[in-house]
């Protein structure tokens, strides 16, 4: 996250918001793409790499702005 924050952290989940990512199988329709995307993801990964993170005393964002 070079550039992006002040702080230097380690991202543990992301979306691609580009319309390349979403066009042509949603139509544009961003709400159903995000909708589907917090449907495949692995809480358990995401809560184990924050975990992680915490303990190796590296900052995780919480929320992006």
């Amino acid at each position: 996250m070079h550039g992006v924050v002040d702080v230097q952290c380690t991202p543990i989940v992301g979306i691609d918001m580009w319309e390349h990512a979403y066009l042509q199988q949603y139509q544009g329709d961003k709400d159903a793409y995000v909708d589907q995307f917090f449907k495949c993801i692995q809480w358990g990964i995401v809560s184990a790499n924050f975990e992680f993170n915490n303990s190796q005393g590296k900052p995780t964002p919480i929320a992006a702005d």
